[in-house]
């Protein structure tokens, strides 16, 4: 998108005072030359570079502040099927407090919320022998159960010893059933900065169809013991949640389905985005649901934590939802009532997520089959383009078989749910209207028909092609693994 002033808008910058100018100068410009500074991605960076330094300088901009909080795992009772209950870190609240932060900003809170309670969603690959063999990793069937666990491999298993960094998983269950489920609590044992203190402790929830449910109550963040907990605290604990969760899971997911993510995600699998779903018994102040739509300051507060607001509704006298891009929530006495419809939005748009960047990886295996054809077309331009094209080959032949794998998958997931009930009270009823669960379930096996056609069309592409060496007499690649 492209934006130009209008003459109104000329006027406006007129009338800006001289001082706020010269804050965005010194911003953008280098102090020593007066040239605009430039921001150049490096890898998995950004570095600031300008005529007077070259070199740069790196960027913080990717670097999330870290606030201390202490946190108790949680799992909605639909999600449980007896067994043990979860353990509570009440006790440890004034922990959080005694810790520090990293926030250089000074905060402007506008909203605070008692009572927090998080739900975090996404979607991954996943079937009755993955569950089965999550359960034996766990030894969910064993007299000991969990233990401390790492996705890093012994490369060295000959060697009497195995060092890895600090940063270890630990797992207790809390129940499971052989095939379908296993419902557990996670804490995690990441060394934090010097001076922060964070009791980070999950509720898991992992099911036959993909779905999976990471729970957590914030039981006090900085000097804030479950109640008035601002939105910009809470913001930099879901940042943290976001990371922490997909470095649990990737400590128990199978190498295939590792594989998978890192095929769909483009080796970020641990950056992948995920659902939150907030919910809290209090927010102050207390105001109409279209009060907090103000596109001011209370809005804003707001997108901190669900993303770009689309809508927000008072369902009930009590009870007021905000839905946002990547998560809604839910406030006022009786939010955690709405159980089976919260999970129902958290699978379904967990597969919307997923469903999202499977599309995206389909346009980049498109671009790289037209690259392919063009290397071939013209391959007596270069003799060293030969072992290119047959890498390439080989690559978008395996892409292409995960991409088919990874949707069957999906398919077989969707064909598992069920419409959830219309609730009786009148909250439930606001909320089901709001969250359109039926809607976005027929829209899903829509676009995942639509996935099968271009996964089927990219097959039949990458079979042209290899016709199309043969046609030029180029040596053929040789199978890989999934093609044999």
């Amino acid at each position: 998108m492209a934006f130009q002033l209008s003459n109104g808008g000329y006027d406006v910058l007129d009338k800006i005072p001289e001082e706020i100018c010269d804050e965005v100068d010194d911003f953008v410009t280098d102090r020593a030359t007066g040239e605009c500074i430039e921001a150049v991605w490096d890898d998995d960076k950004f570095v600031l570079c300008s005529p007077g330094d070259p070199d740069g300088r790196v960027s913080s901009v990717t670097e999330a502040e870290d606030v201390s909080y202490v946190s108790s795992p949680y799992l909605p009772n639909l999600l449980r099927q007896g067994g043990r209950k979860t353990t509570s870190n009440k006790n440890r609240a004034h922990e959080s407090g005694e810790g520090g932060h990293g926030i250089a900003d000074e905060l402007d809170e506008t909203l605070v919320l008692s009572e927090v309670s998080v739900l975090v969603g996404e979607w991954v690959p996943f079937g009755s022998n993955q569950i089965v063999s999550l359960n034996d990793k766990l030894g969910s069937t064993e007299r000991v159960q969990g233990g401390l666990f790492t996705a890093t491999v012994d490369d060295k298993p000959e060697t009497s010893n195995f060092e890895i960094n600090p940063g270890l998983t630990s797992v207790q269950i809390l129940d499971f059933n052989l095939t379908r489920h296993i419902n557990f609590e996670a804490e995690i044992n990441y060394p934090e900065e010097e001076g922060i203190v964070q009791v980070e402790c999950f509720g898991l929830h992992i099911r036959v169809d993909g779905t999976i449910v990471y729970g957590m109550l914030i039981e006090a963040v900085l000097d804030r013991i479950k109640d008035n907990i601002s939105l910009d605290h809470l913001a930099r604990v879901l940042v943290d949640i976001q990371q922490d969760s997909s470095t649990i899971l990737v400590s128990l997911l199978s190498t295939h389905q590792r594989a998978l993510l890192d095929m769909i995600f483009l080796g970020e699998a641990l950056s992948r985005d995920k659902v939150n779903v907030i919910l809290a018994t209090e927010i102050t102040p207390k105001l109409m649901a279209e009060q907090y739509m103000d596109k001011e300051d209370n809005e804003n507060e707001l997108k901190q934590v669900v993303g770009d607001t689309d809508c927000a509704k008072d369902i009930s006298k009590e009870q007021c939802c905000v839905i946002g891009k990547q998560g809604i929530l839910i406030v006022g006495a009786g939010s955690r009532m709405h159980e089976e419809l919260i999970i129902s939005y958290l699978s379904l748009k967990g597969r919307d997520l997923y469903i999202r960047n499977f599309f995206n990886r389909c346009l980049i295996l498109e671009d790289t089959m037209r690259h392919i054809r063009q290397l071939i077309t013209e391959h007596e331009k270069d003799p060293n383009s030969i072992n290119t094209i047959r890498e390439l080959l080989s690559g978008a032949s395996r892409h292409v078989i995960l991409l088919a794998e990874t949707l069957s998958y999906l398919q077989e997931s969707l064909e598992m749910l069920g419409d959830p009930e219309v609730p009786g009270d009148e909250a439930g009823r606001n909320l089901y209207q709001m969250l359109n669960i039926p809607g976005v379930m027929r829209d899903l096996r829509e676009r995942c028909r639509d996935l099968k056609k271009n996964v089927s069309g990219g097959g039949h592409e990458l079979q042209g092609l290899r016709e199309m060496t043969v046609r030029k007499r180029l040596p053929q690649p040789r199978p890989s693994n999934h093609d044999t």
